[in-house]
C-alpha cells in the first residue's frame, strides 16, 4: 500500500510493484535485498506475452551477472522447473555455464533438464541442450543429490535414451523373432521409410489404429515404406490378431515388458517412431498420432522420391484415429536472453 500514513493510500499496480523491485535491485546490486527483489520481479512478471518476457529478461540478466554465485539460486532453479515461459530455459542455461558456485551450476543444469522434460516435443536445439546438460549431471556434477538419488543416477538412463532414441539419432538395431520364430531385423529395412509401432491389443488407442494401419500398408505397398510392430501381448494373443487379419504387417513378438520395449525405454503405448530411409529417427509420437503421421510419411517419402511419384494417402477411417493420448507435436523454440 502506498503512500503509508496517508488518507490517499491505495494498492500499487503490478507495473508499480515490478518497477519498485527493479529500483530496489539496482540500489542493492550484489546483496541479498537485490537478489530477492530480482526473484520477486521474475515471479511477478506475469503470463507469457511479449511484455512479460521483457520484464523477465530485465530481471534475469542481473540475476546471472551480479548474483550468479548466490546459493539462493539453487532453490530458485528448482522452482523454475515447471515454468514454461520462454526465457526460463536460457536463464537456466546461462546460470549453469557462468555461476561461480559449483552447487548453483549443478542445480541450474538439473532445473534445465527437468524443465525441458516437461515439453511434449523438443526442437533439435533443445534436444542438443538436453543432452549436453544430462552429460554435465552424469559427469561434472555426478555427486550432487536431489532427494535420495545422485545426479549421476538420475541422469544416466535418460542420457542413454537421448543419445540413442531422440529425434535426429540412428537407434541401435533391433534383432528379434516374429510370432513364427523367424528372425526380424530393423536394419533389413534401411532404404525405406519405417513406421515403428510399439503396441498391444489390450490398448484401445492401439486397436483403434488397426484399420488405418492396414490401409496404410495396402496403399504404400509399392513405395519404399514399411510398417513394423513391436507387440507387447502374450504370444497366443499376437497369433490370434494376426490370424484374424487385424494385424497385417511384420511384428516382433516382444511380449509383456519385453526386451525390445525395455531397451527403447517405451513406457506407454502406442509409441511410434518414424525413421527415414537412412535409419534416422525423424519423429516420435506418444499416443495415437492422428493425421500428423500421414504428413510425416508423405514428407519423408518425398525426400526419398523427389520426383513426387507418390500414391495419395487417403484415409477414410479417420474417426478411428481421433481417440488420442497425445496429439502431434508442438513446436517449442528456445528464446535466448540478450547478451552483453
Amino acid at each position: 500500500v502506498w503512500p503509508q500514513n496517508s488518507s490517499e493510500q491505495r494498492y500499487l499496480s503490478k507495473e508499480e510493484r515490478l518497477r519498485g523491485f527493479e529500483v530496489l535491485a539496482e540500489a542493492n546490486r550484489g546483496n541479498r535485498v537485490g537478489l530477492q527483489s530480482l526473484i520477486f520481479a521474475v515471479r511477478g512478471s506475469g503470463a507469457q506475452d511479449g511484455k512479460a518476457e521483457q520484464r523477465m529478461i530485465k530481471a534475469m540478466i542481473p540475476l546471472v551477472n551480479h548474483h550468479g554465485g548466490d546459493l539462493a539460486l539453487k532453490g530458485f532453479a528448482i522452482e523454475l522447473i515447471n515454468d514454461q515461459r520462454k526465457p526460463v530455459q536460457e536463464f537456466l542455461r546461462r546460470l549453469a555455464e557462468s555461476s561461480t558456485s559449483p552447487e548453483v551450476k549443478a542445480f541450474a543444469a538439473f532445473g534445465l533438464v527437468a524443465n525441458l522434460n516437461q515439453l511434449p516435443q523438443l526442437t533439435a536445439e533443445q534436444s542438443t541442450l538436453l543432452e549436453s546438460h544430462l552429460a554435465l549431471l552424469a559427469e561434472d556434477f555426478a555427486d550432487f543429490e536431489y532427494g535420495a538419488a545422485s545426479f549421476k543416477e538420475l541422469a544416466l538412463p535418460q542420457l542413454e535414451y537421448v543419445r540413442n532414441f531422440s529425434i535426429g539419432r540412428n537407434p541401435p538395431d533391433i534383432v528379434g523373432k516374429d510370432i513364427d520364430g523367424n528372425e526380424l531385423k530393423l536394419s533389413n529395412y534401411l532404404g525405406k521409410v519405417v513406421v515403428l509401432d510399439f503396441f498391444g491389443d489390450f490398448c484401445v488407442w492401439c486397436t483403434s489404429m488397426y484399420p488405418y494401419e492396414r490401409q496404410l500398408v495396402r496403399e504404400l505397398a509399392d513405395q519404399p515404406f514399411a510398417l513394423l510392430g513391436v507387440n507387447g501381448d502374450p504370444p497366443e494373443r499376437l497369433r490370434e490378431i494376426i490370424d484374424e487379419g487385424k494385424v497385417t504387417w511384420p511384428c516382433w513378438a516382444d511380449g509383456p515388458g519385453g526386451p525390445i520395449a525395455t531397451a527403447w525405454q517405451v513406457n506407454t503405448i502406442p509409441t511410434i517412431f518414424v525413421l527415414d530411409a537412412e535409419g534416422v529417427i525423424r519423429q516420435k509420437f506418444s499416443g495415437s498420432p492422428g493425421e500428423a503421421l500421414d504428413m510425416v510419411i508423405k514428407s519423408l517419402l518425398a525426400e526419398y522420391k523427389p520426383s513426387g511419384e507418390l500414391v495419395s494417402i487417403d484415409i477414410s477411417d479417420k474417426a478411428n484415429r481421433s481417440l488420442t493420448a497425445s496429439q502431434g507435436a508442438r513446436d517449442n523454440t528456445l528464446e535466448e536472453l540478450p547478451r552483453g
